[in-house]
This record gives C-alpha cells, sequence and structure tokens, in this order.
C-alpha cells in the first residue's frame, strides 16, 4: 500500500469517527429534546382533565346573563327558614307574621339583624341582610340567603360570591356608603354596600335576574 492510499485511509477513519460523535451529540440532544417536549405536552394533558370541581373560580358571565323564574316572599322566607334549620340556626328563622311594610316592599328586624326586601307586584326583587359586625355567625347567614334566593347553587359558587364581594370591598365609595363590585350568577346579583357611622355597617345585596326585571 502506497503511503498515499495509507493517509488517504487514516484521513477517512477520522472524518467516519467525527461523525460517529457528532451523530451521538444530535442523538442526545434529540431525546433530550423529546424528552421536555414530553414532559410538556404530558403536564398540558394533566392540567386539561383536571376535574371541574377542582377548580377555584367561576364564569361571572356579564354578557350572556343568566335568569331566574320569580318568587314570592313566602316562598323565599320558608326556603331560608328550612336551611336555617338544617343548619342549626332555627333561632334565626324569620317570622312571616312579623314582617312589617316599609318605602319599597317589606322587612323583619330582629336578633342585631335586619331584612329586607324589595317587592314588585309581590315576588321579590332584592333581599337584604344588614348586620354590625362581620362574623362567621352573618357570613353563614348571608350565604344561606343567597341559597336560599336559588336553591341549585352548589356551596363552591356560594362561597365564591360572597368572597368576591369582600375582595372589592368599598370599590366604588361615597360619602356615606362604599358598594363593592357585583358579580352576577346564577341568576342572581351578589353586592355588598358598606355604611359609614350607622347601627348596621354592612348589607349584603342579592338581586334576582328575572325576565319581569328584564
Amino acid at each position: 500500500m502506497t503511503k498515499e492510499k495509507e493517509e488517504k485511509k487514516k484521513k477517512t477513519k477520522t472524518r467516519s469517527k467525527k461523525r460517529l460523535i457528532l451523530e451521538i451529540i444530535i442523538t442526545i440532544l434529540l431525546g433530550i429534546a423529546a424528552y421536555l417536549l414530553g414532559t410538556v405536552i404530558a403536564k398540558n394533558i394533566m392540567e386539561s382533565k383536571q376535574p371541574e370541581e377542582n377548580k377555584t373560580d367561576i364564569d361571572f358571565n356579564f354578557t350572556n346573563i343568566e335568569t331566574i323564574d320569580s318568587i314570592d316572599i313566602d316562598t323565599l322566607i320558608q326556603n331560608y327558614n328550612q336551611l336555617l334549620n338544617e343548619n342549626n340556626l332555627s333561632s334565626y328563622q324569620i317570622s312571616i307574621d312579623e314582617l312589617t311594610a316599609n318605602d319599597y316592599g317589606m322587612e323583619f328586624q330582629e336578633n342585631d339583624l335586619k331584612y329586607s326586601f324589595q317587592l314588585e307586584n309581590d315576588q321579590v326583587n332584592i333581599t337584604m341582610l344588614d348586620y354590625k359586625e362581620k362574623n362567621d355567625l352573618t357570613e353563614q347567614l348571608s350565604k344561606l340567603l343567597i341559597k336560599a334566593n336559588n336553591p341549585d347553587l352548589d356551596d363552591e359558587s356560594i362561597n365564591l360570591l360572597y368572597e368576591k364581594t369582600f375582595e372589592t370591598e368599598n370599590t366604588t365609595q361615597e360619602e356615606t356608603y362604599g358598594l363593592s363590585e357585583y358579580f352576577q350568577y346564577g341568576g342572581l346579583e351578589v353586592s355588598l354596600k358598606t355604611y359609614l357611622n350607622q347601627e348596621y355597617l354592612y348589607q349584603i345585596r342579592i338581586g334576582r335576574l328575572t325576565t319581569i326585571n328584564e
């Protein structure tokens, strides 16, 4: 074998080794890229399959507003009293016979609480609960009052409606009171009104979005 052929053979072997090393490096890089891509895809699939009950938010839709059937005051109070009884709060039940008239409907006052019902043709438009202090009791009563207005709402939705009103407390401020944002869901519109220097400092407001109101 001539010297020229030997050198050519050595060069060919060197190129083959370099090519082999390059192919190994490329294979390793492609493997790493495939692993990272697979991890991202798997994570997205798992998140997309997350059960609805594990989600911590609901869609407050202000474009296609849901409506709810009208309800008379007697039925609403019966719903509320039943919920109170089921939650061992029967001492806070509203006596229908003790309702008194006011400028816009009916009201009931007892146990440092004041319930007001804005009526239209004997149907409830807005339910209001006024109280002096925010605590566990008034929170529970407020949530039960929301459920009394729409028994089909689950606890998670009711909790979120209540929490959102306090998160946005005093978004709008006037001279003697403040207003939270309004949250519409399940045919209801929930908001919070806070008063300055009045006997009752808080008022949870539950509006009913019915075809009559529209």
